[in-house]
């Protein structure tokens, strides 16, 4: 198949169809419209019932909002663009937090970050697997990505 944009094409008109994935080196992303701005690395989820409206995770109160993926790219309000799904890609990580390789992750308190995943009722799961340490001084960590 022949694609309209290139994996960190964001335009602010609809170039590909909504809600498309697309398979690439062992990867899944999916195109997408930015609900409010997304910055490189952004866990995202859902936004609305249409599932193809991204706005960054945001975790309060022991809820963890379920995550679609993350954005490789920065994504301006309302702009189309493709967010990673699955496979292996860096992540942003609350800053809060420290976590180790082989940690599974979960919604952090920053907005768009993950941390290490902690045993706590009303989680509803994991966004991945960190597949590289990081301390509380590192923003990001390179993740396998289960987008929900």
């Amino acid at each position: 198949m022949t694609w309209n944009t290139a994996l960190t094409d964001v335009s602010s008109t609809q170039d590909e169809e909504l809600g498309i994935f697309r398979f690439e080196n062992s990867k899944v992303y999916q195109y997408v419209l930015a609900g409010g701005a997304i910055t490189q690395y952004d866990w995202v989820k859902a936004s609305g019932t249409t599932g193809t409206t991204i706005v960054p995770t945001a975790q309060t109160t022991g809820i963890n909002d379920p995550c679609m993926g993350a954005s490789q790219v920065a994504m301006t309000s309302a702009y189309y663009g493709w967010i990673q799904r699955e496979g292996a890609g860096t992540v942003k990580k609350d800053t809060d937090y420290d976590c180790a390789s082989g940690d599974a992750l979960m919604g952090g308190t920053q907005a768009g970050c993950c941390k290490k995943l902690v045993t706590n009722a009303g989680i509803s799961g994991c966004y991945g697997v960190a597949l590289a340490a990081a301390t509380t001084t590192v923003a990001t960590v390179t993740a396998l990505i289960k987008g929900m």
